[in-house]
């Protein structure tokens, strides 16, 4: 854990790129009832805002359709859809709260 933290700090590893989906609390229950089904790396799950479960990969999908998503695109496009801090802040400042 503490080299893992100092590569980060160092800027060697992104820690962040294994995330593949972002969903709310509510969403919990479903993921892990359907875990073995869902693919990719790690998934987050947010106890404060109102999201539905997304996969990075469906981004661009649904950043014709809204505006969260349309905000939120742009910025993972520019880091090859890896989950940044700059995307981590956009998405708690404009994303609904519950």
């Amino acid at each position: 854990m503490r080299e893992a933290l100092e590569l980060m700090s160092a800027g060697k590893i992104i820690g962040c790129n294994g995330y593949s989906y972002r969903g709310p609390q509510r969403q919990l229950l479903i993921l892990q009832l359907n875990l073995p089904q869902i693919k990719g790396g790690k998934k987050l799950i947010y106890t404060n805002i109102s999201l539905p479960l997304v996969a990075l990969d469906q981004m661009k999908e649904l950043a014709t359709t809204d505006p969260l998503f349309a905000g939120l695109n742009k910025i993972l496009e520019n880091s090859e859809y890896i989950w940044n801090m700059e995307a981590e802040k956009y998405l708690l400042a404009n994303a609904n709260q519950i």
